[in-house]
């Protein structure tokens, strides 16, 4: 026998089963989000999205939102010792001070899809990528996934489009008429100018020399 649903709380039910099932099909059938700060995590999941979190702070009871830090394993702007950047633990702690949750994420092609179910409901993401080689990481995934994440709603810091035009080193140099930007700073494209330009800089004191990548 069927019994047709006549009151305001089977309605609710009906809405709150088709919710389900919709936030079902979006993590996948039977799949459980890996949060670390839950203890919903295996060994491994945690080890593949977010290693080692010593000095990560608490997250905040009542977060005002969720943002994510992505980083990438190895490359050479790494201490021995440490999987992720010196400074990206800091930098998450800054934004759990200011009431957010915040945890480093580490891409790579393996977790491209528990990456995806773990930013569903976040807010916003970070990328400390730097132009270089990685393993298991391949740059048009990486930004693909990205675009996915703000199709997803996600507020993009930065969006892969401004990381192509800008994620060399000579984008200092492009900034520095802007408010955000540092007039001092110069960028060499042939050996001549360099020869000519670059000692006239010495009187401004010790400069900081990086390589264009």
């Amino acid at each position: 026998m069927v019994q047709a649903c006549n009151s305001w709380m089977c309605g609710a039910a009906m809405a709150l089963n088709i919710t389900a099932s919709l936030l079902s099909a979006l993590t996948g059938p039977g799949e459980e989000v890996c949060r670390p700060y839950e203890g919903s995590c295996s060994s491994a999941d945690h080890h593949l999205l977010f290693g080692n979190m010593t000095g990560l702070r608490m997250q905040p009871l009542e977060p005002k939102g969720r943002i994510i830090v992505f980083g990438a394993r190895g490359g050479d702007d790494k201490v021995p010792g440490q999987e992720h950047r010196g400074d990206t633990i800091p930098l998450c702690n800054s934004v759990i001070e200011l009431g957010w949750e915040c945890v480093p994420v580490f891409y790579s092609d393996t977790a491209y899809g528990k990456i995806k179910q773990f930013a569903h409901g976040a807010d916003g993401y970070i990328s400390r990528i730097n132009p270089d080689v990685y393993d298991d990481v391949t740059t048009s995934k990486y930004e693909h996934l990205l675009l996915e994440l703000i199709g997803m709603g996600l507020a993009p810091m930065a969006h892969p489009e401004l990381m192509k035009r800008f994620g060399a080193k000579d984008a200092l140099a492009k900034i520095a008429p802007l408010r955000t930007g540092l007039p001092d700073t110069y960028a060499y494209y042939d050996v001549p100018t360099w020869r000519e330009s670059f000692p006239t800089t010495l009187a401004q004191g010790p400069p900081v020399v990086k390589q264009n990548r």
